[in-house]
């Protein structure tokens, strides 16, 4: 992946994470409960294996260690 023009890399990491989804439950009628996305949950990790940032969404949300925590757009996806 590059960094679009006018952007530059802030760090490299590896992360691992799932994707949620939710069960909504109709509250009048429980036969049509429905799955529902809830977003993602990831750790990002340096390349000795430390826990470096957790990411989450939605928003696009990356949270450090000590609380702090910027909330971004996605530029771009790697697609293999």
């Amino acid at each position: 992946m590059r960094v679009s023009a006018g952007n530059q890399v802030a760090m490299f990491t590896t992360a691992k994470g799932n994707i949620t989804w939710e069960c909504k439950v109709d509250t009048t009628n429980e036969a049509k409960a429905k799955s529902a996305f809830a977003g993602p949950r990831a750790i990002l990790s340096d390349n000795k294996g430390n826990h470096l940032v957790s990411y989450f969404d939605p928003p696009a949300t990356w949270e450090s260690l000590d609380g702090s925590s910027i909330t971004g757009t996605q530029l771009a996806v790697l697609r293999k």
